[in-house]
């Protein structure tokens, strides 16, 4: 049976389709405190996650009532690009926080790019004009 308290689900621990352990294992601390709080579970400030674990997965709901979490399933992929996207914001944040030494150091770097590949300099550069001169 189906409920709708506070904008969440609540239906009987029975009725919960899912291995708690495997569940369990994957979340953080914060989630874990969460969890046990809402099962009115009293768990201390510095409770390592083993034991909050524990602590859930032994828990017997008195009013036979559990709330139902939904988790999204994040491929590996979409976490890698959302890591590249997070990085390149604060790459982004810093250069334009740190203008002046940011330009210092790319212009330093770049220099010695040329040195190294004078070659490779050149053919990429010349490149890089031309595709500039097709746009425009």
């Amino acid at each position: 049976m189906l409920t709708k308290k506070k904008k969440k689900l609540m239906l009987p621990c029975h009725a919960v389709a899912f291995k708690p352990s495997i569940i369990l294992s994957q979340l953080t601390v914060e989630n874990l405190k969460l969890i046990a709080k809402c099962h009115n579970l009293k768990t201390k400030s510095k409770v390592k996650s083993q034991e909050i674990q524990s602590i859930i997965y032994t828990h017997i709901c008195e009013n036979f009532k559990k709330y139902v979490y939904i988790f999204q399933c994040i491929k590996n992929g979409n976490k890698s690009e959302k890591h590249k996207c997070d990085s390149l914001k604060a790459t982004k944040k810093y250069q334009t926080k740190n203008a002046k030494k940011y330009k210092a150091t790319n212009l330093k770097s770049v220099k010695k790019y040329q040195t190294k590949n004078p070659e490779l300099y050149k053919a990429t550069n010349l490149q890089a004009i031309k595709n500039y001169q097709a746009k425009n």
